[in-house]
């Protein structure tokens, strides 16, 4: 319920108010001191009344909630981050964590850290990649592969398989980024887990089989270029242009001549390719 909404009830109620006030003053004037009571009990009962309509309309007005799926492409294709996330741990102390969950070789505690927004995270950890790669980049490849063990149900002890978006998102993300290109092969796996439980973490699963650019990347994107839902399509058509022209260039414009569907964002696939040229 937003506060502009509530501030034009309460303006709307006070308006009756007065002008309910000013009628009773002029009734007032001219009737007895019987008529006036009257008069304020009938005031009382309309008064009674607007605040039960409008309580009810407070009460049975729903709370809008935005799905992390449709934000996340929102803020993705329009080159935002969103606002700073609320009660976040300091760049210090993801670091250290980080740093600690490696050299541990603990992938369920690496797993615990990277539950943070990615595109709001994205350049303090790459940052912390980087800088763990010049040391131990083993050891940080071996943490975000981690399989998942057969005894956990959830996924929720490595990152690649998380239950919480956000974390297969980072760790897509810093695979890619780390360039090991041997993730592939997982990462179509978890593209096409992700269209089916984790679509929040569709794009970025997406973007980051682009950047590792193999075959077998080009193969799982293009599978999802006819999906039914309309984002995934994007995802796969705006992750495909990276990929060089003549490798995806029919089928990228057979997608996007498929319908109008998200056509401003399909767009953004020409621009890149014709970037390229």
């Amino acid at each position: 319920m937003s506060l502009r909404y509530e501030a034009i009830q309460q303006a709307r109620l006070l308006e009756s108010l007065v002008k309910i006030k000013v009628r009773s003053v002029r009734i007032g004037i001219q009737s007895n001191h019987r008529s006036i009571n009257m008069t304020m009990r009938q005031i009382f009962a309309v008064v009674a009344g607007k605040l039960r309509r409008m309580t009810a309309g407070l009460r049975d007005k729903p709370d809008v909630q935005i799905d992390d799926y449709v934000l996340e492409h929102f803020l993705l294709y329009n080159g935002l981050v969103g606002s700073s996330p609320e009660n976040q741990p300091s760049f210090k102390e993801v670091r250290n964590d980080i740093v600690q969950s490696i050299n541990d070789g603990d992938a369920h505690e690496l797993a615990i850290v990277l539950k943070l927004p990615p595109l709001w995270w994205e350049d303090r950890l790459e940052k912390i990649f980087a800088e763990i790669a010049a040391i131990n980049k083993e050891g940080a490849i071996k943490c975000l592969m981690a399989k998942r063990p057969d005894s956990d149900i959830t996924g929720d002890t490595t990152p690649l398989s998380h239950s919480n978006w956000q974390v297969r998102s980072n760790a897509a993300r810093m695979l890619a980024f780390l360039d090991h290109k041997a993730a592939v092969p997982r990462l179509a796996e978890m593209l096409q887990e992700s269209s089916e439980s984790q679509p929040a973490a569709f794009c970025h699963i997406a973007y980051s089989l682009a950047k590792l650019g193999s075959d077998q990347a080009r193969k799982a994107l293009l599978a999802h270029l006819e999906s039914e839902e309309d984002w995934f399509r994007v995802d796969a058509a705006g992750a495909l242009s990276y990929f060089s022209l003549a490798s995806v260039a029919a089928d990228l414009m057979q997608a996007m001549l498929a319908g109008p569907s998200l056509d401003d964002y399909m767009a953004l696939t020409h621009i890149h390719i014709s970037s390229r040229r």
